[in-house]
């Protein structure tokens, strides 16, 4: 997925939020997943 148009990426992602099956991050949450993105891990 990590492979595809970022688009596409941006639309799902936005999709999942609006059909309430993703919910977005807390701020704490945000600061832990920034540096999962960074180290790849």
């Amino acid at each position: 997925m990590f492979l595809s148009d970022g688009l596409f990426i941006i639309y799902a992602l936005n999709k999942l939020v609006e059909n309430g099956k993703l919910k977005l991050p807390t701020e704490e949450q945000r600061n832990s997943l920034g540096a999962v993105v960074l180290t790849g891990k």
